[in-house]
C-alpha cells in the first residue's frame, strides 16, 4: 500500500471542551484527592495539574510571546535531561498554589492558549512535532502534540483522583 498523506485534523473543539471538563473535575475533588499519586513518579493529582499550567504558560511564552530561555542542551538525551530538570523545578515552586488558584490560572491559560492556536492557519509551518521529525510541522499538527499531552496528563489526574472520565469517542477520536 503506497504512503499517504496524514490528513489534517481539527482537534481544538475537542481541546476546549476538554479544558472545560477539566476544570469541572478539579473543582469537584476533595483535599483528599488533590494529594494522590498518578502515573507520573513522584507527581501528586496537584503536582500534575501544575505541570499544565507550566506547559500552557511555556508554550504561551515560547510559541505565542517569542521569548526563549537560551538553549542548554547539545543532543537529545541533553534535550531530556533539560526538559526534566525544568519540570522538576516547575512542580517544586508551584506545590505552593491552592486548588482554586490553580484552576483560576488554568481558565486563564487555557483561554489565552485557544485563542493564540484560533489565531493561526492551520496549514501554516509552524515548530517541530519531534515524532514527525525535526523539520516545522503545519501548525494544526501542534496543536494536535498539545492535545494529546493535555488528554493524556487529564487522565493521569482522572485515574489519581480515582474517576473514569473523558474516555467518550468525542475526546479519543483525536488520538
Amino acid at each position: 500500500m503506497p504512503d499517504q498523506p496524514i490528513q489534517p485534523l481539527d482537534v481544538l473543539e475537542p481541546f476546549e471542551k476538554l479544558r472545560v471538563e477539566l476544570l469541572d473535575i478539579l473543582n469537584q475533588l476533595s483535599p483528599l484527592q488533590w494529594q494522590q499519586p498518578t502515573a507520573c513518579a513522584g507527581w501528586s493529582v496537584h503536582d500534575v495539574a501544575v505541570h499544565l499550567l507550566g506547559d500552557d504558560l511555556g508554550l504561551l511564552s515560547g510559541r505565542r510571546d517569542g521569548h526563549h530561555e537560551p538553549a542548554r542542551f547539545n543532543n537529545y538525551e541533553e534535550l531530556i535531561a533539560w526538559i526534566d530538570y525544568r519540570n522538576d523545578v516547575w512542580v517544586k515552586a508551584t506545590r505552593r498554589l491552592s486548588p482554586r488558584v490553580l484552576i483560576d490560572l488554568l481558565r486563564t491559560s487555557g483561554k489565552e492558549e485557544m485563542t493564540f492556536w484560533r489565531s493561526l492557519d492551520p496549514m501554516a509551518d509552524g515548530g517541530s512535532v519531534s515524532w514527525a521529525g525535526m523539520e516545522p510541522a503545519p501548525v494544526w499538527m501542534e496543536i494536535a502534540r498539545e492535545y494529546t499531552e493535555f488528554w493524556m496528563h487529564t487522565q493521569h489526574i482522572c485515574e489519581g483522583a480515582g474517576i473514569t472520565a473523558l474516555k467518550s469517542p468525542e475526546f479519543m477520536h483525536p488520538l
